[in-house]
């Protein structure tokens, strides 16, 4: 992927465009970074600098509101060419997702503003060993002075090497907690195998 990079796309018609365009790199790139068990820091570069973190950030917060269908579609097409990618993309879209429908008025506002303005990609962090209900997860939010501290272990987080924040599921005393942290917060390990 030694294309020089353009400027992001403007909109959901140019950026269909930009995928057009990196489709046949991506699908030249996949068997050798398969094979090589690679993660593929590279081409999420190039979705973000084509401007794909904003696919499914609604238009009123500045993104290009793909529905879920359109999402879909396109996640498909990059399966096609690197199915990895493509299971990154859908867990960006999937956290956004999430996060609209659970985050308040001011946290989507805010966090979908940094992830429209600086290319953010959200990685999960939600999978536990061992748990198979919400209720049973043993990652907890606790209160502190700063704040609220995360403790706990997550499993299979994908695309967390390249994440800039991480969606994490927890409980709050006896209730589901989401929390939206920087990746590389104080504390976190990344173990990307």
């Amino acid at each position: 992927m030694t294309k020089q990079a353009k400027s992001p796309a403007h909109n959901l018609s140019e950026l269909k465009t930009r995928l057009g365009e990196l489709l046949p790199d991506f699908a030249a790139a996949y068997p050798e970074r398969d094979e090589a068990c690679e993660f593929p820091h590279q081409e999420i570069k190039a979705l973000k600098e084509a401007g794909f973190m904003k696919l499914t950030v609604p238009e009123k917060l500045g993104g290009f509101g793909a529905t879920a269908a359109g999402s879909i579609a396109i996640t498909q097409q990059i399966a096609e060419a690197f199915p990895s990618l493509a299971q990154v993309l859908a867990v960006h879209s999937a956290m956004v997702s999430t996060l609209i429908e659970f985050g308040s008025p001011e946290q989507v506002a805010n966090v979908l503003s940094r992830v429209v303005n600086d290319d953010l990609f959200i990685g999960n962090a939600t999978s536990e060993k061992g748990s198979n209900r919400v209720h049973t997860f043993e990652t907890v939010f606790e209160d502190t002075e700063d704040g609220v501290s995360i403790n706990g272990r997550k499993f299979f987080t994908t695309g967390s090497p390249a994440a800039d924040l991480l969606l994490v599921f927890g409980r709050h005393h006896d209730t589901l907690g989401v929390a939206i942290t920087p990746a590389d917060a104080q504390g976190i390990t990344i173990q990307n195998n």
